[in-house]
């Protein structure tokens, strides 16, 4: 696994169990999925690590604790899909009108070189 006092770059893509893609850092995947917003800046994003998988920040924003656990799992240039319950997700509140409440959600990520 990678240095928890460390910080990586991350393409990732994040869906519903459906399917449903709702964000992407890719500039290809937000055009194929109907995402694409020419006020986006589509790169790598820094994922700062922590020992506590609840405390990885994503551009100084603590991430959703699902994403911090499956990226302290990884290694070094490697890609993985992961899934996990609301609970480690955006819970009984969801996010805005794309992410119900109690949804299960999945993430492709890929960790990438420094832009």
């Amino acid at each position: 696994p990678l240095p928890t006092d460390t910080t990586v770059y991350v393409n990732y893509t994040g869906r519903l169990p459906g399917g449903l893609v709702f964000d992407t850092n890719e500039a290809d995947s937000a055009k194929v999925y109907g995402l694409y917003s020419t006020s986006n800046s589509y790169a790598p994003v820094a994922v700062a690590l922590n020992e506590d998988y609840a405390s990885v920040t994503m551009s100084g924003s603590a991430t959703i604790p699902g994403f911090g656990a499956a990226i302290l799992l990884m290694h070094p240039g490697e890609k993985a899909r992961t899934a996990f319950f609301s609970p480690l997700g955006y819970d009984w509140y969801g996010s805005g009108s794309s992410i119900p409440p109690f949804c299960p959600i999945v993430f492709d990520i890929s960790l990438v070189d420094k832009p």
